[in-house]
């Protein structure tokens, strides 16, 4: 733990999405009970994609929103992201079924959007981000990056502590919350070497959780 952040390393190959939500809603919650294995594997097992992997950005912000009547949920997208990205990569680089990947999330935003989650869709920067956390959410970044499969999903967790501490992001794949100043993070996600390694990067979608009674 950093601070009073909690911390989890994902338990499956593709639950690093539902280890993210597991923290978030636990925090939100001051429930360290709540951050355990099982809720990871619940989560998991309802945001996973119709190919058993990695979970689908949309799916993971209706979970939260039917998480209980404190938590809000919403997701900020730049369209055509996520195309722009995979069609410049080769398609035996890729490990799962992008184009598949893609009409799932698009199927579950309608469906989270029908039930009240609200839907951002348009250019975002590091500016944007950091304000969203600087008002309390928690955000799921969606990035991509090599594995052994191929182009891999990955999702981190964002999370601001204090002026003088900054910005906490957990990666799921280690269980470590690092620390960034609002500059490292801005180059971190958007500067021209914005890579968690070769060829990873941001995809243009950030699922965010915030505790119901911080929303103005």
């Amino acid at each position: 733990m950093i601070g009073d952040f909690f911390r989890r390393k994902q338990t499956g190959e593709f639950t690093c999405g539902a280890a993210a939500l597991t923290v978030a809603i636990a925090e939100i919650g001051r429930a360290p009970e709540e951050n355990t294995d099982a809720v990871e594997e619940r989560i998991w097992r309802q945001v996973q994609g119709r190919d058993e992997t990695w979970s689908v950005p949309g799916k993971l912000a209706h979970y939260a929103w039917k998480g209980g009547p404190g938590i809000r949920s919403a997701i900020w997208q730049e369209d055509g992201v996520i195309a722009r990205i995979l069609a410049a990569v080769p398609r035996h680089l890729i490990g799962f079924d992008a184009d598949a990947h893609l009409r799932e999330h698009t199927d579950a935003l309608t469906r989270a959007e029908a039930n009240g989650v609200e839907i951002i869709h348009g250019a975002h920067g590091a500016n944007t981000l950091t304000r969203l956390l600087d008002d309390g959410w928690r955000l799921l970044l969606v990035t991509i990056l090599p594995s052994v499969l191929g182009l891999a999903l990955h999702y981190l967790l964002g999370r601001y502590k204090s002026p003088d501490y900054g910005y906490a992001i957990m990666d799921p794949a280690s269980g470590r919350n690092a620390p960034y100043s609002r500059d490292d993070l801005g180059n971190f996600l958007f500067g021209p070497a914005a890579e968690l390694g070769g060829m990873s990067r941001y995809l243009g979608i950030t699922v965010g959780v915030l505790d119901f009674p911080n929303v103005p």
